[in-house]
């Protein structure tokens, strides 16, 4: 995947080193089980998101994973979401802010808005057991640009017309609830 060259990842803060992360991205991608997936997911989360704290090598983590979205497998859909929601919500780790990087999340969440369109074309496709992160992401992301929210609830609407009960149905309530306040 081109994107993942436009970043000189082992010149970039993280965890420990993001050298790797650029191929755990592509690990992640090209996934052909959910174990791969899972495993490459843990590869990323631990050096970019630790703990919903976001290092320097965040943003272009989104960058790639954006671009993954688009071009992934389908066990690999569900954990590029989650990191993408992640990104999208993280705050600044300590050691960021001391060097200065306050604007991370704000960075974070305007490029996972760029994923908007493959977020709407994914979400029909979102098996039942990871729905709710679609639900997630359409919230923050609806957050972040109110232009979105009526799609989102057209989407989340449809959503609901599915067999679907318990709390996967009130969570997509509540995420209605949420867009329209």
């Amino acid at each position: 995947m081109w994107e993942l060259e436009r970043f000189d990842w082992a010149s970039l803060r993280s965890a420990n080193s993001a050298a790797r992360i650029g191929a755990s991205i592509e690990a992640l991608r090209t996934a052909e089980s959910d174990d791969a997936a899972r495993d490459a997911y843990w590869r990323i989360d631990n050096e970019v998101i630790v703990q919903g704290q976001l290092y320097e090598a965040a943003v272009p983590t989104a960058c790639c994973l954006v671009t993954a979205l688009g071009a992934c497998t389908a066990s690999a859909r569900a954990r590029i979401v989650e990191l993408l929601y992640q990104l999208a919500t993280g705050t600044p780790h300590a050691s960021e802010s001391a060097c200065g990087e306050h604007d991370l999340s704000f960075l974070c969440r305007r490029e996972v808005l760029r994923a908007v369109p493959q977020v709407f074309a994914s979400f029909e496709q979102a098996p039942f057991q990871s729905l709710d992160l679609w639900v997630d992401l359409l919230v923050v992301l609806s957050a972040e640009d109110e232009t979105l929210r009526p799609r989102a609830q057209w989407y989340l609407q449809r959503a609901l017309r599915l067999d679907v009960d318990g709390p996967l149905r009130a969570t997509i309530e509540r995420a209605i609830e949420e867009i329209q306040a």
